[in-house]
C-alpha cells in the first residue's frame, strides 16, 4: 500500500496529529507540505519508504523499530532527535533543513549507499568513513 498526499490534495490541508497506525500494510508514504505536528507510524511494520517534504510543523515522528526502512527523506521538520539504529536495511538517507535536529543516533552503523545531509543542527565529525554530498 502506498499513500501519496501532495500540496493539491483536494484543497485539504492535513494538520495536527496524523495517526496511520491502522494502516498495517503501508509500505510507502510521501507527504508534501503537510501541516501536521505529529506523525504516528508505530504499527506500520512493512514501511520501507518514508518521504516528508516541507513538513515545517512536524515535531514528533513515531516509527516502528521493526519497519524495514530503506529510504528516509525528511525536509524542513522540527524534530530534535532521530534514532536510526534499528534500521539495518536503510541505504538512502536525506536530512534537509532540520536545524533543531541535534540528537542523531545510529548513523555510523548503517549500510548507506546514498546520504545527503544539509542544514541540520548536529555534529558530523565522528563520521569520517562516510563521504558527504552536502554537509
Amino acid at each position: 500500500m502506498t499513500i501519496y498526499i501532495g500540496e493539491d490534495f483536494y484543497n485539504t490541508r492535513l494538520s495536527g496529529e496524523l495517526n496511520l497506525n491502522e494502516f498495517t500494510n503501508l509500505q510507502k508514504l510521501d507527504l508534501i507540505n503537510p501541516e501536521i505536528t505529529t506523525l504516528k507510524l508505530n504499527n506500520c511494520l512493512k514501511l520501507w519508504h518514508l518521504s516528508l517534504s516541507q513538513a515545517d510543523n512536524l515535531s514528533n515522528l513515531e516509527l516502528s523499530s521493526q519497519a524495514p526502512l530503506r529510504f528516509i527523506h525528511l525536509g524542513g521538520c522540527q524534530i530534535t532527535s532521530l534514532d536510526l539504529s534499528a534500521y539495518k536495511c536503510l541505504t538512502r538517507l536525506f536530512l534537509i533543513s532540520l536545524p533543531k535536529l541535534t540528537d542523531l543516533v545510529g548513523l555510523e552503523k548503517l549500510p548507506l549507499t546514498e546520504l545527503n545531509i544539509k542544514g541540520c543542527g548536529f555534529n558530523l565529525d565522528y563520521l569520517t568513513p562516510i563521504v558527504f554530498l552536502n554537509k
